[in-house]
This record gives C-alpha cells, sequence and structure tokens, in this order.
C-alpha cells in the first residue's frame, strides 16, 4: 500500500501478494483482525506454521458491538514492539542459523531506539490533559505519555467497523471537543461525521495531531496560538 488516503483495513490482496507468501519462509502479521488477509493466504498456502503474528489468536473482527475493545495498531505500543523486535530476532535466527549473530545485533540496537522512544514519549508528561480520537491509531503512544482518552470505546468499534458512529456517540464527540486537549485525527479513515468533529475542535481551539496508519505525519492546526 502506497497512498495514506487509503484506509489499511479495506485492503484486498492482490496475485503477488499470494505468490509472495507462497514463496516465504517466514510470514508476518499484525493481527487482532487488522490484515486477516495475510492469515488467509498463510492458510491456503499451508504456511500457519511459518507464520508469525504480534497478536495472537484469530485474526479477524467481531463485526458487532460486544462491550469491548482491542486496540489493535499494536505498533504504536513501543514497549510490546521492543519485546517484538528481541522475541522475532530468535524466530529469525531458528529459519536461518546462519545469520543468528547478525539478527541478534539488528535487534539489539532496534530495541534500544525503541526503548529511547518509548522514555521520550514518556517525558512528555502529559497527565491532566485529555484527548479524543476519530479512530484508534494513535492510542498506546498517547496513553502512554499520560493523556487520558475520552473517546468511547463503542466509537472506535464502530470506525473500525467502517460504520457510521451513532447519534449518540456522535454527538457526545461534539460536545467533549470543549473540553479536550488534543484531538487525534486518521485521515484514512476520514467521514462527514469525522470531518465535522475536526471542524468544531477547529473552533474551539483543540491542538490537532494527525496520525496515519502506513505514514505516520503530526501536524499541529490550532487556532489558540
Amino acid at each position: 500500500m502506497e497512498s495514506t488516503a487509503v484506509d489499511p483495513h479495506s485492503y484486498e490482496a492482490t496475485p503477488q501478494d499470494r505468490l509472495a507468501v507462497e514463496n516465504a519462509d517466514l510470514v508476518v502479521a499484525n493481527g487482532g483482525g487488522y490484515d486477516s488477509f495475510i492469515t488467509l493466504l498463510a492458510s491456503s498456502a499451508d504456511m500457519e506454521d511459518d507464520l508469525y503474528q504480534v497478536i495472537p489468536g484469530e485474526n479477524e473482527h467481531s463485526h458487532e458491538w460486544d462491550g469491548t475493545f482491542e486496540n489493535e495498531h499494536i505498533w504504536y505500543d513501543l514497549l510490546q514492539m521492543e519485546e517484538f523486535v528481541l522475541d522475532f530476532a530468535d524466530r529469525l535466527s531458528d529459519v536461518a542459523p546462519e545469520n543468528a549473530e547478525a539478527y541478534q545485533e539488528n535487534a539489539d540496537a532496534l530495541a534500544a531506539d525503541i526503548r529511547e522512544l518509548h522514555e521520550r514519549n514518556e517525558a512528555l508528561e502529559a497527565e491532566g490533559r485529555s484527548y479524543l480520537a476519530t479512530e484508534a491509531v494513535s492510542g498506546y503512544l498517547l496513553d502512554d505519555a499520560g493523556f487520558e482518552n475520552r473517546t468511547e470505546e463503542e466509537f472506535l468499534s464502530a470506525v473500525e467497523h467502517g460504520d457510521d458512529v451513532s447519534p449518540r456517540l456522535y454527538q457526545d464527540s461534539l460536545e467533549l471537543t470543549e473540553e479536550i486537549d488534543l484531538l487525534s485525527y486518521n485521515p484514512q479513515t476520514e467521514t462527514q461525521q469525522s470531518q465535522r468533529i475536526r471542524s468544531q475542535a477547529e473552533e474551539n481551539g483543540v491542538i490537532i495531531r494527525e496520525f496515519t496508519e502506513t505514514l505516520l505525519t503530526m501536524r499541529q492546526t490550532s487556532r489558540s496560538g
């Protein structure tokens, strides 16, 4: 996927993707329902044993609100990414033991970089500040920085399923723009509802940061100076 204007959840696998999976020694998936297409390709190629999922379990979404919500955008959880890098080096060493030393050295270096990012994020000391998100992508990062997430989980669940948010949740979100410090906005899941929430936030002088799923951009737009 090359465009940040496309929602990755709607990605459809191509024949080239199928061929790449069939020729792979190891297949990596995010899991959690984020990239179910890749687990289907791995299954059709009889490569379930060669599939590495960061979020284990069934890689699919429940299509109805059941009162729970799991944020699948795991790559923004920096501590878990540090663990993943080190664990994945071991998995690669099993596949190609002749390269084990290089895998470990590179993993150690990358894990140290990720740890530094985590420490910088925590140093923001955002306790006492709150945010509203039009989609869950930034959640781990902002929560770890100390922000209070004011977004209803049912709101986030509807967005993940590609549904309109209920009138009640939509109205609540519009009203919250009078109270929050930050709006986390994902343009890849933009709808008329999210555009209106953004406009209302701008009118209320709220700082707005854009987070996209395939390329991170952080652009501040504030009318409060």
